[in-house]
């Protein structure tokens, strides 16, 4: 065979992490001579800017950048860049899994994030953690130190609920104990991810990501069953969901809050009227850093 012929396949998988929004990388039919093709799926502009910083020192590497919605075009693609979750990215290219010598760069609980069984199919290179953040000064008011579990969130946000409808100060009394950008369908699927893992870990979630992944309805996803709690009852989906309206009955949560865009919770925690705030890490770091500074 000419060595110009000779190709390396690899396999490649998408997942919706819990509390993580990845963007992994999957080679797919790398070629041995020819100047490797990578092609930027789905990305945002900040996503792009930095997988491209990544590769904009290799002279011998062309980059390719789809943004539409259409499935990747791959038939001339050697490395496919995309983020976690997008099951179009995956739907019929075929491959083989990525090799251990590029696996092992990662850490197992990344590895196992972006298996199939025990098939590595890609590879994860950014992370964009999913986080709770506090505003110090005001826990420390209340007595708490930190937030460790879900019982220590619930009891934060009932204890600042009841000081803002007695306090006089006019931040204080006209802020939320939970701000969440439920307008944008990623931050409110990171949210019920985050949820799930909470209360019945990671099984729960992978179980309510095959679900979607094969296509069940909503209202099946409402009654399934992803785990036992601890007191040996069935955690279900609308059982979380029935939290969050829970939330928003005990005042804890704004009553627009599946409004809300970012762009909005940017300006609430600028602002200083925030408690506790649910987002990505990415996000965090465009807010006024003297006013995030007061989160932790």
């Amino acid at each position: 065979m000419p060595e110009n012929s000779k190709r390396s396949s690899f396999l490649f998988l998408t997942v919706l992490l819990a509390a993580i929004v990845t963007i992994v990388i999957s080679l797919l039919v790398l070629s041995m001579m020819n100047k490797p093709r990578v092609l930027l799926y789905g990305l945002d502009k900040r996503e792009t800017r930095a997988v491209s910083s990544l590769l904009g020192g290799f002279d011998d590497i062309r980059i390719l950048n789809q943004t539409d919605e259409a499935a990747p075009k791959v038939s001339r693609t050697d490395i496919l860049v995309f983020r976690a979750g997008q099951a179009r990215a995956t739907a019929g290219i075929d491959a083989m899994p990525l090799p251990d010598s590029l696996l092992n760069s990662t850490v197992p609980s990344l590895r196992r994030s972006v298996a199939s069984g025990n098939t590595y199919l890609s590879m994860p290179i950014f992370l964009d953690h999913y986080e709770l953040a506090w505003d110090t000064d005001r826990l420390a008011s209340l007595g708490l130190s930190g937030i460790s579990n879900l019982g220590d969130m619930e009891q934060a946000m009932s204890t600042w609920t009841d000081h803002t409808r007695k306090t006089t100060d006019a931040r204080d009394r006209t802020s939320y104990a939970l701000i969440i950008a439920g307008g944008d369908d990623e931050n409110l699927l990171l949210l019920l991810s985050a949820l799930s893992l909470a209360e019945g870990g990671f099984d729960a979630y992978q179980t309510v990501n095959d679900a979607l992944a094969a296509g069940t309805s909503l209202a099946g996803l409402e009654d399934l069953v992803i785990a036992v709690d601890t007191k040996g009852d069935a955690l279900t989906l609308g059982s979380i969901l029935n939290r969050l309206s829970m939330w928003r009955k005990s005042g804890y949560l704004h009553p627009e809050w599946l409004s809300f865009t970012e762009r909005d919770i940017k300006s609430i925690l600028e602002s200083g009227q925030a408690f506790l705030s649910a987002q990505t890490l990415s996000f965090h770091r465009e807010v006024d850093y003297k006013a995030i500074s007061r989160y932790s």
